[in-house]
């Protein structure tokens, strides 16, 4: 027992003169011994925080499974298929018990079998009509000023093909023409 108290006193003392060391060399450097606290606490808690983002990120996948099959009815057919089927154990019975299961599956099998007639001429009527593919001329890309030019010359070219009193095309004027008649001269 000596031997474990004299172990003791000599941890303490080792423990204490450690502390007391690293209390100086704080106070004579506060910058760097927090920075090595600080980085210390990240390694420490680094595989808390990993832990804890898994087991968050599994919790949010199990929870939109859950959600997406209580949204399209998957949990409440499977309810309600394990009812009918205790219901159709139920009917098999030959006594009073099965007579009213077996009735009442009778009147849900008919309620069932009106209510998919009604869907079925639903859904005929609610097909939309088939439609024709209309093709469509891709924009134009031209400007403003090329298009007035190519009406321009194209309503000059028109004129230029009249037929004139003599029932003959007239002559197209050539180029060297045009720009005399613009200019005010005439040839």
């Amino acid at each position: 027992m000596n031997e474990d108290t004299k172990t003791l006193q000599e941890r303490t003392a080792d423990t204490t003169a450690g502390v007391i060391k690293e209390t100086a060399k704080a106070a004579s450097q506060p910058r760097r011994s927090a920075r090595k606290r600080i980085t210390s606490l990240e390694r420490s808690g680094a595989p808390t925080v990993r832990r804890a983002r898994r087991q968050a990120a599994q919790l949010v996948t199990e929870a939109a499974s859950a959600t997406t099959a209580l949204v399209d009815g998957t949990i409440t057919s499977q309810i309600v298929l394990r009812g009918l089927g205790l219901v159709r154990s139920q009917a098999r019975r030959h006594d009073l018990v099965g007579e009213a299961a077996y009735r009442t599956l009778q009147l849900v099998h008919d309620g069932f079998a009106n209510a998919v007639k009604s869907f079925a001429r639903f859904e005929a009527a609610s097909e939309p009509p088939v439609r024709t593919r209309v093709s469509r001329a891709a924009p134009s890309t031209r400007t403003a000023a090329a298009r007035t030019r190519r009406r321009t010359s194209t309503a000059s070219n028109r004129a230029a093909a009249r037929p004139t009193a003599a029932g003959t095309p007239r002559k197209r004027p050539t180029t060297s023409t045009r720009r005399a008649v613009t200019r005010g001269s005439t040839t």
